[in-house]
């Protein structure tokens, strides 16, 4: 495990503003601790310090070096190449991309909206702020889903069509673009558009399997920059500072644009990036994700906070919420927290769709581990049922009968179902008096004494999110959580024994059950009283 520097986990039980940054050698392997059980994946993260310098620690597979498939974060990069040359004057925001070529130039891939009356409405700044009206990535011939400048859209498509407006414009491939206005002046050697100078590390799928490796002979400024974690974020540094572009160019880039709306997030777009101006300083972010790969940047506009992130791994973002929360100083009331776990809601339906329609569980060469591995995520990901099938089946395949039962509780205790979950917990101890997992967790549904109890009350808090934020997230064990009528109320109890941030709660009947990681606000219904920490 490679270390340089990293962040202490304190106690946080008010509104977390800034991280203390200290040497700490066991900071990446808690962080891999927490990724998904079974998919050990590598990964580089980099931030600004609290003495304002970049910090840095990688996975045992990697170092400062190694190069990741950065995915998305390609299109600011690309969204900058753009801006330079608008200050160039070879081009302007508000140009129709229509009057930038003669036909005989579109490529045939473009030629079904070549004559779609919407194409001649599309302008540069439709596209570098995802207001294009085209899909992401189409699926048969590329049509427009709305009018240009109308909705938010956000379309790799539209980036990859702008690149090929700016190469056949300037004459130059967008890797030598990038060389010229970004690379080269910054003195990033290990980031590149194409594979022909820099390799990535291979990728792992949902269930933790390596897929095989990308070549990007032609880079795509949608998705095909390789880079580490401390050279995009000297990218970002240079970006805010206004050392890449004009801070007038910059005040456009991060002056909100467009705005994504999915019933619950509201998110703004500027020109290339993801902007939150509702918190102080502004916030600018990108999400990434590649077959393979998961990546996260995220800078304050004054470059106070920042924060990159690479995985080579599906489950990667996993850990997205985790290391802006610890590593950066934006705010827990900031929209991109909820964007950040919204962005996780795809990620779990993947792994399911995976399992099922490959069969892994049936596979007679994965190890019982691997599969015991896969039931406990079917149980965090809310298949129950499957959950606790798998357990029956693996137990009768030859896993061990303390696995099955301790695997079972686990699944029951995700709904709420805490007596049969204690049931089969006395029974795991009743065979090992010692399993301390077994026996903490037992602990956190047997009435507590109300002397080891911190009361947190939830007035004046506006969800779920904020309580649990607020409170100390370091220590608390994300299985042990009834729901209790005592004399001061209902109260949650949580017994403090994992490192775990991610789990909100609502109250259905006298269960506590996962609220929908998408709701950017939760109110706790008026029968819970006080949040119940344990000392």
């Amino acid at each position: 495990m490679i270390i340089k520097e990293s962040c202490k986990l304190f106690l946080f039980v008010s509104l977390l503003t800034s991280c203390s940054i200290v040497s700490d050698s066991t900071y990446c392997e808690n962080l891999l601790k927490q990724s998904h059980p079974g998919t050990p994946f590598d990964y580089s993260i980099s931030w600004i310090n609290s003495d304002s310098e970049v910090s840095s620690c990688y996975s045992t597979g990697a170092d400062e070096q190694a190069t990741f498939e950065a995915a998305s974060l390609s299109k600011l990069v690309f969204a900058t190449i753009v801006i330079k040359l608008i200050e160039e004057e070879h081009l302007n925001l508000d140009d129709q991309i229509i009057k930038l070529f003669s036909p005989a130039e579109l490529p045939p891939r473009y030629n079904s909206i070549y004559s779609h009356p919407y194409f001649e409405l599309l302008t540069v700044r439709n596209i570098l702020n995802h207001s294009s009206g085209l899909p992401n990535w189409r699926d048969g011939e590329l049509d427009f889903r709305a009018k240009p400048g109308e909705t938010f859209s956000y379309s790799g498509e539209a980036y990859e069509l702008l690149q090929f407006i700016v190469e056949n414009y300037s004459g130059k491939e967008l890797e030598e673009l990038a060389a010229d206005y970004i690379f080269r002046p910054l003195g990033l050697k290990h980031t590149s558009f194409t594979s022909h100078s820099v390799t990535p590390i291979s990728g792992m799928n949902v269930i933790g399997y390596d897929l095989p490796s990308s070549f990007y002979t032609q880079g795509s400024a949608a998705y095909s920059l390789l880079t580490t974690s401390s050279e995009y974020l000297k990218f970002l540094r240079a970006l805010i500072a206004g050392t890449i572009i004009s801070v007038e160019s910059l005040n456009q880039m991060i002056t909100v644009q467009n705005q994504e709306f999915d019933g619950s997030i509201s998110i703004g777009w500027g020109l290339g990036l993801m902007i939150d101006n509702t918190v102080s300083p502004v916030f600018v972010s990108h999400t990434g994700s590649n077959p393979g790969f998961r990546a996260l940047a995220l800078v304050a506009g004054n470059n106070s906070s920042g924060l990159v992130y690479l995985s080579n791994s599906e489950n990667g973002s996993a850990l997205d919420q985790h290391l802006t929360h610890r590593l950066t100083s934006l705010p827990i009331e900031s929209n991109l927290f909820a964007w950040l776990e919204c962005n996780q809601c795809g990620e779990k339906s993947e792994f399911i769709k995976a399992i099922k329609d490959q069969s892994f569980i049936d596979h007679e060469s994965l190890p019982l581990e691997e599969q015991a591995n896969i039931a406990h995520m079917f149980a965090e990901f809310g298949e129950h049922d499957l959950a606790v099938n798998l357990f029956d089946a693996l137990g009768e395949k030859g896993l061990s009968k303390i696995e099955v039962l301790y695997g079972k509780s686990i699944a029951h205790l995700r709904i709420g179902e805490f007596e049969l979950a204690k049931s089969y917990l006395e029974q795991v101890l009743n065979i090992n008096p010692n399993a301390e997992n077994a026996r903490k967790i037992h602990e956190g549904l047997i009435q507590p004494n109300n002397d080891n109890l911190i009361e947190i009350s939830l007035d004046g808090y506006k969800d779920a999110r904020s309580v649990f934020l607020r409170a100390d997230l370091n220590n608390w064990h994300r299985f042990s959580l009834p729901l209790r009528r005592t004399d001061k109320g209902w109260s949650v109890l949580i017994t403090p024994t994992s490192n775990e941030i991610r789990y909100y709660f609502q109250v259905d009947n006298e269960r506590v059950v996962p609220c929908s990681p998408c709701a950017k606000e939760f109110y706790f219904g008026k029968q819970v009283a006080v949040l119940y920490l344990r000392r």
